[in-house]
């Protein structure tokens, strides 16, 4: 299981989730953070400069029953 997931990556790998689409994935991941499956990951380093980069924090405990 990841420590991070990353929105633009789900949606280019070829056997990803099968969402097409930016505002379909993004939905998605804000469903898991309902569940606190996932949470947004901390800003990196440097501040708010630029865009972030989407990316989206496993629970750990959800990583720990996956091993």
């Amino acid at each position: 299981m990841p420590l991070t997931l990353n929105a633009r990556l789900l949606r280019r790998m070829a056997n990803g989730p099968g969402i097409p689409t930016p505002v379909r994935i993004e939905a998605a991941l804000y469903e898991l953070a309902e569940l606190h499956l996932v949470r947004p990951a901390p800003c990196r380093e440097g501040g708010n400069q630029g865009r972030q980069r989407g990316d989206w924090a496993v629970n750990p405990k959800l990583r720990a029953t996956s091993q």
